[in-house]
């Protein structure tokens, strides 16, 4: 498959495991892990161990990239700690600038909300920088559900944005130079190239749903989406995601249908989306803790029978 940076690749390979250990702690494999390497911290926070499997130290070796783009949903805040995990709503810096103070290093999220559910505003201002306050008192607390850890859009999506940004992205013109002979140019408009930059950000279609029609401001594809990231507020990521992907859907509904969407349908797509995915970020955990049951405990067979024990999941997408 020739593949050039192979070591990366096995590396987010690793990370998908270690992000299902993170995200289910009750599956079988998330607690036998836990119970052999990392009884009392969490899979971030794991060490290697003594005399660890290969599985073990493979799947460990994606805890720094998996640092990179997890962060912690706060709920009740129980179980989350105020230093050194990232529960701040602020995409750059999830984490606290304020220098961690010895008697409050083992202090929760929950001890910063008062009686009532919500921040004790004048408790974290006595605390924290006068940078940190803000966001503190940014970020959502829901106190009736458990804290938990998520991904800010959802996996396909992180999977869309990184294709195209390292412009792998099956457009005619990245088809033609791996040979792959298709004519035509852009799909949905009358340029004789169809790129990645043009396809998202250049086309009458990008143009409608930006309400713009300099969307990169002189920028490169690849520079724009990073200053989109780097900007204090995630909703602005999680727009530009939206975008990206609604017009990729709508190119390949033209090209294998040769449905034309308007302009009405496409922003209509694009509002269904961030709301969708800013409510599977804040509450879809919630759903899913209260709609899971609680863990069976084993017991052994009577005598003279024997006992199979078996262990099975069903993706909600299936």
């Amino acid at each position: 498959m020739r593949f050039k940076r192979l070591r990366e690749f096995n590396l987010a390979l690793l990370a998908k495991q270690g992000w299902r250990i993170l995200a289910n702690p009750l599956s079988l494999v998330s607690r036998i892990l836990k119970a052999r390497y990392f009884p009392s911290v969490n899979f971030l926070d794991a060490p290697l161990g003594h005399n660890p499997s290969y599985i073990w130290r493979s799947i460990r070796a994606s805890q720094d990239l998996l640092r990179k783009g997890v962060m912690r949903r706060v709920s009740d805040g129980k179980d989350t700690a105020v230093w050194g995990q990232p529960w701040l709503l602020d995409i750059t810096n999830p984490c606290l600038l304020t220098h961690e103070i010895e008697e409050l290093k083992d202090a929760r999220v929950s001890n910063l909300l008062d009686g009532n559910g919500r921040w004790d505003e004048e408790l974290i201002r006595d605390i924290f920088y006068p940078q940190d306050v803000p966001r503190i008192l940014a970020t959502p607390v829901s106190p009736e559900y458990e804290d938990s850890w998520c991904c800010k859009v959802p996996p396909k999506i992180c999977n869309f944005m990184w294709r195209c940004v390292m412009n792998v992205l099956p457009v005619r013109e990245n088809l033609r130079s791996k040979r792959v002979f298709v004519g035509g140019g852009c799909p949905l408009c009358s340029v004789d190239m169809e790129t990645i930059t043009h396809i998202l950000c250049e086309c009458p279609v990008a143009m409608c749903l930006w309400d713009c029609t300099d969307i990169l401001q002189g920028k490169t594809f690849v520079h724009f989406v990073e200053s989109v990231y780097e900007k204090p507020d995630a909703h602005d990521a999680v727009l530009m995601a939206t975008r990206f992907w609604t017009c990729w859907l709508a190119r390949n509904d033209k090209v294998w249908h040769g449905k034309t969407w308007s302009s009405s349908t496409l922003k209509e797509r694009v509002t269904q989306l961030v709301i969708q995915w800013q409510r599977d970020v804040h509450v879809n955990t919630a759903t899913n803790q209260s709609s899971n049951p609680p863990p069976a405990t084993w017991s052994p067979p009577p005598n003279g029978l024997l006992k199979c024990n078996v262990d099975a999941t069903v993706a909600e997408n299936f």
